[in-house]
């Protein structure tokens, strides 16, 4: 519901000035409460007037009255002002009992596709206190900010260097393909497989950067007798559906990318590769910082540990 005050382009200011001028009935002591000048807060009662189509004050030389519209303006605006001000010491209450601090989250593309986004909506809402930071990166530069102490919460593929860390798995994906939409494979009904992409540019990331991934792709190929012609490298699954969409070849992402909808882009399942990709949140290990242990905890109560 839009307000007759929001409608008149009234603001808590006008009211404020006008209690002020209410109380004192002195433009020059009111405006220095208000700290602002004198013509100001005449400008501001003046354009108070004008909006209500109500004069509140008689001025004179010598004095200033409240008319009795003013009277009974005076009475409401009160009851406002301090339901005002009641409304900001609630929700400072409300800050100040919840966990406060700062709290910096790196992730990848499948956190942010799959069990962040409830986790940030949940921080946001319940635990306003907390400053949050997130950063996009790799799971090689996670695990390495996390043991710097640049990063608090990480978001990452296993497997992960247990020293000096603590994790928990929270799910596992399996893989699609993404095909260009029109592509003749995107119009097959039933799931591909190695050997339907023995002519295909496969779109894979450098094994450096997932060698368990990289290498389980690589030997499926191997099985069928099929060496993959490999097309431009790309660590992250947002930058190869961007090239299967330009149709510069086809590219193995998990399941969730689905999601994105991407326009140009065409998933089908895929049968004898049983590879999964596996989601893990970690921290350094005893960090029992105000922050972190509270978004540990929403963890560990909405996500349960995959075994």
């Amino acid at each position: 519901m839009i307000s007759k005050c929001y409608q008149l382009g009234l603001e808590l200011r006008h009211v404020s000035a006008f209690a002020v001028l209410g109380e004192t009935l002195n433009f020059r002591e009111s405006a220095r409460r208000l700290g602002i000048t004198q013509p100001a807060l005449s400008m501001q009662i003046k354009l108070l007037e004008q909006r209500l189509g109500q004069k509140l004050f008689v001025r004179s030389t010598r004095r200033v009255v409240l008319t009795a519209a003013g009277r009974r303006m005076r009475r409401q605006a009160e009851t406002l002002l301090r339901a005002g001000d009641d409304l900001v010491d609630s929700l400072r209450a409300r800050r100040s009992s919840g966990p406060v601090g700062k709290l910096v989250i790196w992730y990848g593309t499948q956190a942010m596709f799959t069990v962040l986004p409830d986790l940030l909506r949940d921080l946001h809402i319940e635990a306003p206190g907390i400053e949050f930071e997130l950063v996009d990166a790799t799971t090689e530069q996670i695990s390495k900010a996390l043991k710097d102490d640049r990063a608090d919460i990480g978001f990452l593929h296993p497997p992960i260097e247990r020293r000096g860390l603590e994790s928990r798995v929270l799910l596992r994906e399996s893989f699609c393909l993404a095909l260009p939409a029109g592509h003749p494979l995107a119009r097959r009904r039933r799931a591909l497989d190695f050997a339907a992409l023995a002519e295909e540019t496969i779109l894979l990331h450098d094994r450096s950067d997932g060698p368990m991934l990289y290498d389980d792709i690589m030997g499926g190929f191997s099985k069928v007798g099929v060496t993959p012609r490999l097309g431009p490298r790309s660590c992250q699954p947002q930058n190869t559906l961007g090239l299967v969409a330009a149709g510069i070849g086809i590219g193995f992402v998990c399941a969730s990318m689905r999601a994105m909808n991407l326009p140009g882009v065409t998933f089908r399942d895929f049968v004898g590769f049983d590879s999964q990709l596996s989601l893990a949140v970690a921290r350094k290990a005893g960090d029992d910082a105000e922050p972190v242990a509270w978004f540990w905890n929403r963890i560990q109560k909405n996500h349960p540990e995959v075994v």
